[in-house]
C-alpha cells in the first residue's frame, strides 16, 4: 500500500482463513485497510456477510488444481452456475527456483497455462457467456 497499490481482496495461502483464528486476523487486516473483499470460505462456515465483506457467489478449482487440461476447464466452463465464480488456479512455467520449492505443484503449472489459454476454452467461455473479470470489476 505504501507503494500506491490498493489491494482488491484477500486470501490466505492453503485455505488458513477456514481456521477461524486465522479469519479473525484476515477480517481485521481487511477493515483496517478497507479491503472489500475476501475468497469465499467453502465449507459450513457463512461469516463473510456478517462482517460485510463481499465474496463471489461461488469458488471452483481446488479439487482439480494440479491435475486439469483442456476438456475439464471447458466441462467446469459449461456447467458453472449463475453468479460469479472464483476459478483457483496456478499457471506458469517449472523454473529451477520452482523446482526447488516444496510443492507439488511443479510440472502441473504449464498444463494449467496451456488450458488457460486454449482456443477451446476461449469458445466454451463465450458460448457459455462467461465473462471473465477481476475483483475490481465486480
Amino acid at each position: 500500500m505504501a507503494a500506491g497499490i490498493q489491494p482488491t481482496h484477500l486470501d490466505t495461502h492453503k485455505h488458513t482463513h477456514l481456521l477461524p483464528q486465522v479469519f479473525n486476523v484476515v477480517a481485521r487486516i481487511a477493515e483496517e485497510f478497507h479491503i472489500p473483499w475476501v475468497r469465499r470460505r467453502f465449507g459450513p462456515f457463512r461469516l463473510l456477510p456478517t462482517r460485510g465483506f463481499r465474496s463471489t457467489d461461488h469458488f471452483t478449482g481446488f479439487r482439480l488444481t494440479g491435475r486439469y487440461g483442456t476438456a475439464d476447464l471447458v466441462e467446469l466452463i459449461r456447467g458453472l452456475p449463475e453468479g460469479s465464480t472464483e476459478f483457483m488456479c496456478h499457471p506458469g512455467f517449472c523454473t529451477a527456483e520452482l523446482r526447488a520449492a516444496r510443492t507439488r505443484l511443479k510440472e502441473s503449472r504449464r498444463r494449467e497455462l496451456d488450458a488457460l489459454t486454449s482456443p477451446e476454452v476461449r469458445a466454451a467461455l463465450d458460448e457459455s457467456g462467461v465473462q471473465l473479470a477481476r475483483y475490481c470489476d465486480l
